[in-house]
């Protein structure tokens, strides 16, 4: 019940005009969600959700987006040293960009990240955007999020 809660709130939230969100059901104002009891214990933002939003959350872009050639790619992200890895793959599984971003913040809290990665799409129609960050202990891909998308 708390991540329909949590998607709620990022969805509602991802208007910069939404600062929190109160939740009402059948127009009352409610203090627990669901069966299992969530407590509410208020007006709700995105940092009541921190255990569970993915290190690396894109907001831009979204699944099935047709994208130009010079993609943005942002969101948010809690990742060693704020790095987000960015690699753009076509259906053909060619690696159209390989590139990397810092989120702003400080270390070891969330703060938003934001890009226009260039790529060069070649005959691909379609493709992927891979988001990760490379493991400090061994360098392996960790936290890894695919976006399918469509190219311009």
């Amino acid at each position: 019940m708390r991540r329909r809660l949590a998607q709620l709130v990022f969805t509602l939230t991802q208007f910069p005009t939404v600062q929190s969100v109160r939740v009402r059901i059948d127009g009352a104002p409610t203090t627990t969600f669901g069966t299992s009891g969530v407590t509410i214990p208020g007006p709700l933002t995105r940092a009541d959700f921190t255990t569970e939003t993915p290190l690396i959350l894109v907001e831009t872009v979204a699944p099935g987006d047709v994208v130009p050639a010079t993609p943005r790619v942002a969101g948010i992200n809690n990742t060693f040293e704020n790095n987000v890895r960015i690699r753009i793959v076509g259906a053909d599984g060619r690696t159209l960009a390989d590139t990397f971003t810092t989120g702003r913040g400080p270390m070891g809290q969330w703060g938003p990240f934001d890009t226009v990665v260039p790529i060069a799409r070649g005959s691909n129609a379609s493709g992927k955007v891979v988001l990760f960050e490379n493991s400090a202990k061994d360098g392996s891909e960790i936290n890894v999020v695919e976006v399918p998308v469509r190219f311009a």
